[in-house]
């Protein structure tokens, strides 16, 4: 940055800040005074950014735990629904079975009641 009565340079590292700054001797106090407060300004919106920046961190962190936990959640309440859903169909087959075997003697009972009636 140059302006009419000489020169002033800023350069940043990230954590400091150096000025080199030319002028009148007149301008000095006038340009210090501009500089120091500018520099405590920058420094003030660092110190809220990486405030801003640490509390989004934490609740990004918190969101992932969170959602970690519904979706082991989830996942727990799927293999338990398939482990009843295997239970159920396993007592259905058993049912089936077990009518189709009354069935089958159903029949075989009645096909002897129709023969001995006939024989009768």
């Amino acid at each position: 940055m140059t302006d009419s009565s000489g020169s002033l340079s800023i350069e940043s590292d990230g954590n400091c800040i150096a000025v080199e700054h030319q002028a009148g001797e007149s301008e000095k106090p006038k340009q210090s005074h501009w500089l120091e407060a500018k520099i405590f300004s920058l420094k003030s919106e660092v110190a809220c950014l990486r405030s801003a920046l640490k509390t989004a961190e934490i609740k990004c962190h918190e969101e992932e735990t969170l959602n970690t936990q519904q979706i082991k959640s989830a996942n727990e309440l799927v293999e338990q629904i398939k482990s009843e859903a295997s239970l159920k169909e396993a007592e259905l087959l058993a049912k089936l079975q077990k009518a189709n075997f009354n069935i089958t003697n159903l029949k075989a009972n009645l096909m002897d009641k129709k023969l001995s009636c006939s024989v009768s």
